[in-house]
């Protein structure tokens, strides 16, 4: 029909604008439920706002507070309130003090919280298939010849893809659970005196932290529609924000519900190695005199988290921020003590927190702390495990037969360092490292904001090349 004849139809005919009425008005009926069937992420891309005869709920309100720290922001950019900082091509992301968000450690204790309710809620994984992809190693199970770290990270991956439907089926949310028979024949599984030599796979990762489906309580329709709704935009509108909460968050999970008891033991014993490093004296000149005078570093100072690598991956000795032609990078010691300075004079900022597998590092920023003013804190354990016994991929760690008792001592330092470093504010490390990568995760999990970081060399573009099958992140 043309626009005039529809024009007259409306003007002259009574009894047919009624029947066009109605069509229209079915037609609508029939659009709105077919894009409430298939596409019903879209109505759920917002928390639903409290009713004003309704009692505040602290849970609600956490969740509304999350969604501008973690999904103002479009593209895959990173920073916040101005969002202006691509995230693919940034070493750095070093925000002005008054540009950050404050971190909220209580704010994220309630929305991790509300995320395990939520996801132990959903009905678990039928489909059993493990993770994304595979590329340069098996990624397809979490057992190959990958490092503790990568093997923590894909877990959590796995997890994130089911639980905001990212399994091919849309709006299906589920709770994956690792399959025990496949964690079984896991190569960072050890046999441990300390533990009885007990072989029970829970005596070092929990497949699954829920409670059984008699003991769960429901989730409020409102909790609910609010984590569908974040997922549907971690999902199809991905930003760097939206994946760091659900990764992060899934990590923190990972690290404090599913580590078994062994494995914890092992963990708290070396976190209880803690040691301490204060700052030199400094020389003042009163009267026209040299007077040593104490130094000392303020408690509520911001604590700078250091990641550095040697040993394995020390093939290439780099003194400036860059990538080698071939062959793994790690940097002088230099470097990485130029840019605590950076961190200092940005943030005035005292305290370290160091993870290495260097026991020369540790001397030498000790060396570093005495004259400059820091205060250095690490983990004292035997370190000389991690030397690789001969150059190239032969001696990557992964690639390495080890005994029981190393193996032990391998995941469990691992693991202890990553929960080390993820208390701290600030941080100083490597993108091209897993541990430092999961260590920026959970930050963001623990203190509700994106953590000013430094990478010595690869930019953090992570969330956009983690896995495969993850790639719109």
């Amino acid at each position: 029909m043309r626009r005039h004849d529809c024009a007259a139809t409306v003007v002259w005919c009574g009894g047919s604008l009624a029947l066009v009425t109605l069509v229209l008005l079915s037609a609508s009926i029939a659009v709105h439920l077919h894009l409430r069937g298939s596409h019903a992420w879209l109505s759920r891309t917002m928390v639903p706002e409290p009713r004003a005869e309704v009692e505040p709920n602290p849970e609600l309100e956490a969740l509304r507070a999350i969604r501008d720290r973690f999904f103002g922001c479009e593209g895959c950019k990173i920073g916040y309130p101005a969002c202006n900082v691509p995230i693919a091509r940034a070493l750095d992301y070093l925000p002005e003090e008054n540009e950050t968000v404050r971190p909220n450690p209580e704010l994220m204790n309630t929305v991790f919280a509300s995320y395990q309710s939520w996801l132990c809620s959903l009905p678990a994984a039928v489909n059993l298939t493990s993770s994304a992809c595979t590329y340069a190693r098996d990624m397809d199970n979490f057992f190959c010849s990958i490092t503790p770290a990568k093997a923590f990270k894909q877990w959590a991956l796995t997890i994130v893809r089911h639980a905001i439907g990212m399994t091919g089926i849309e709006g299906k949310w589920e709770r994956y659970i690792f399959p025990e028979r496949y964690m079984a024949y896991f190569r960072w599984r050890w046999q441990d005196k300390q533990c009885n030599n007990s072989r029970e796979v829970s005596s070092w990762y929990i497949p699954d932290s829920c409670p059984s489906r008699i003991d769960t309580v429901p989730v409020p329709r409102d909790i609910r529609l609010a984590w569908e709704g974040y997922g549907a935009l971690a999902f199809h509108k991905a930003t760097a924000q939206s994946t760091m909460l659900f990764k992060g968050l899934t990590l923190r999970l990972l690290l404090e519900k599913h580590i078994g008891s062994c494995l914890r033991n092992r963990m708290d014993k070396l976190l209880a190695l803690e040691t301490t490093l204060l700052p030199g004296p400094a020389l003042q000149l009163v009267n026209g005199t040299n007077v040593t005078v104490p130094r000392s570093c303020p408690r509520n100072s911001a604590m700078i988290s250091m990641h550095v690598r040697r040993g394995d991956s020390c093939e290439v000795m780099m003194t400036e921020r860059d990538l080698p032609d071939h062959g793994r990078p790690c940097y002088a010691t230099s470097l990485y003590l130029e840019h605590v300075l950076r961190l200092r004079r940005k943030y005035n900022a005292c305290r370290i927190r160091v993870a290495t597998d260097s026991a020369d590092f540790i001397r030498e920023v000790g060396d570093f702390a005495q004259e400059h003013g820091f205060e250095v804190n690490y983990l004292d354990f035997d370190r000389s495990v991690f030397d690789p016994p001969v150059k190239g991929s032969r001696g990557f760690i992964e690639n390495r037969h080890h005994t029981s008792a190393k193996t032990g001592h391998i995941v469990a330092t691992a693991m202890a360092e990553i929960e080390y470093l993820a208390q701290g504010h600030l941080l100083l490390g490597s993108g091209a490292s897993t541990i430092t990568r999961v260590v920026h995760l959970l930050m963001a999990a623990y203190t509700g904001r994106v953590p000013p970081y430094i990478s010595l060399d690869d930019p953090f573009f992570f969330y956009m090349r983690d896995t495969c099958a993850l790639a719109r992140w």
